[in-house]
């Protein structure tokens, strides 16, 4: 019916868009269920200045306050950081740490 529709209109925004709705809604929802546990707490972090640190310095620390990162550039120091110093942030956040 998708792929070879027989009468109106042949748009994939009107043809497929309903049925990829329907299947991302549910696939997010089942998703949603498994990884949130409703008795678990959602524990915050201030984030740290990193700017002016090494990249192993950097790591340690986001380490020790439980934060993931991933590197944008190819310098050894921090020169900018996302997010920003003294935000408040959830603990297994992704960090960008910009070299």
């Amino acid at each position: 019916m998708v792929d070879e529709p027989s009468a109106g209109a042949y748009y994939g925004s009107i043809v497929a868009a309903p049925y990829g709705k329907l299947i991302f809604s549910r696939l997010f929802e089942y998703l949603g269920e498994e990884k949130q546990d409703p008795n678990a707490k959602v524990e915050y972090v201030i984030m740290p200045d990193l700017v002016g640190l090494s990249l192993t310095e950097a790591a340690v620390k986001l380490k020790e306050l439980e934060l993931d990162f991933e590197l944008d550039g190819e310098g050894e120091i921090v020169l900018q950081q996302l997010p920003p110093v003294s935000s408040e942030i959830a603990k297994g956040t992704q960090i960008v740490l910009i070299t």
